[in-house]
């Protein structure tokens, strides 16, 4: 897939197809499970691969891999499309959410059913509050005020959530 994507930067608009086509039904997933509209999902994608073309030349592989650098831009564009829309996907039900976060999970490393059932079983050890807050930020792309409205907490208290969060995630995941 790198290679594909050094042939965008080089101009070859074969490579962009195959790119597409390669990756466009679980990008398309990734999408409508952001912003809940078949309609923005595909203009989410449309745009990701005009922005994959224009920008291939910035791809670095030391950065990640080829399809975690896409998966990014398709999600950016569909939050943005999403909070274009004033949309907001309310993620109330933590069952639902880490069913999202498992689903990215297995979009960003297919096969890697270790590293998800890892991330599964880290996520439940966290109380309700800095998992609820760990899954509005990572999974629905909420800001930390997003979070803080929505989950009817002082922003500090999200802030704080979300950092020890993520530490206590990273520390179960290197066990």
């Amino acid at each position: 897939m790198a290679e594909l994507i050094r042939l965008c930067a080089a101009g070859q608009q074969t490579a962009l197809r195959m790119l597409y086509e390669h990756l466009a039904p679980q990008l398309l997933g990734i999408a409508l499970r952001l912003v809940g509209s078949r309609s923005l999902a595909e203009e989410a994608l449309q745009d990701a691969f005009v922005q994959v073309w224009n920008h291939a030349g910035r791809y670095d592989a030391s950065l990640g891999s080829p399809r975690t650098w896409i998966i990014g831009i398709v999600r950016y564009r569909a939050l943005d499309l999403r909070r274009a829309e004033g949309r907001h996907v309310r993620a109330t039900d933590l069952e639902v959410m880490d069913a999202e976060a498992a689903h990215l999970i297995d979009g960003v490393a297919p096969g890697f059913s270790e590293s998800r059932a890892a991330l599964t079983r880290c996520l439940q050890e966290l109380n309700d509050g800095p998992r609820s807050s760990i899954l509005l930020a990572y999974v629905d792309g909420c800001s930390h005020t997003e979070i803080s409205e929505r989950l009817g907490q002082p922003l500090g208290t999200v802030k704080s959530w979300v950092l020890r969060g993520l530490g206590s995630l990273k520390r179960c995941l290197e066990r």
